[in-house]
């Protein structure tokens, strides 16, 4: 009597993407790999950022002159500087964080008391991949202006343990707001608008 053995085929696991840490995404800049690109790390990926069009070049313009009066001592504001979320490195479009610059020149911030995110290219990932990621930092509000369809987003009431916002309204051109940092102040989203 004679014994085969019979071999199962071996079954592997989908091919899945691979995950960046924050000390190989430096290397890869230091080594030169991304010259000339506008990259971020989110969720351990290397995500290749669109060009900045006009538009959305003015938008960023427009939000920190809105916001910078607004900012008050022991805050400060930032224009598409790196943050530390949870292993990734988002660069949010404005942020206001607290401290001053140079509480920061060991580390970059890991939280905002408000981001604002331009989209005119980005819009679902803005409103969805980022708001998550704001979120698990505690990141107070987010807005996302979307450029093409005149509007803005808001985000409030962040819920730490289920990383999300339990408030989001869309703001109209005419409609007015109120960033949670600077309560009295005002802004008209049309002045927002490039």
């Amino acid at each position: 009597m004679s014994t085969e053995a019979t071999s199962e085929p071996v079954v592997l696991d989908d091919p899945r993407p691979r995950r960046w840490s924050l000390v190989e995404y430096y290397k890869l800049g230091d080594a030169g790999y991304f010259r000339d690109q506008h990259v971020e790390l989110i969720d351990g990926e290397i995500l290749q950022m669109c060009p900045m069009g006009s538009q959305h070049a003015t938008a960023c313009v427009i939000v920190m002159y809105m916001l910078f009066p607004l900012v008050g001592s022991g805050n400060h504001l930032r224009i598409q500087l790196p943050m530390r979320i949870r292993g990734d490195e988002p660069e949010p479009d404005v942020a206001i964080v607290s401290g001053s610059p140079q509480t920061y020149t060991t580390g970059h911030p890991t939280t905002a008391l408000l981001i604002v995110e331009i989209s005119d290219t980005s819009l679902r990932f803005d409103l969805t991949k980022k708001r998550d990621l704001y979120a698990s930092a505690g990141v107070v509000e987010y807005w996302v202006l979307d450029v093409d369809a005149n509007r803005l987003t808001v985000f409030r009431d962040v819920d730490l343990i289920a990383a999300t916002y339990r408030t989001t309204r869309t703001y109209a051109p005419s409609e007015s707001l109120s960033p949670l940092f600077a309560p009295p102040a005002s802004i008209l989203v049309a002045d927002l608008l490039p």
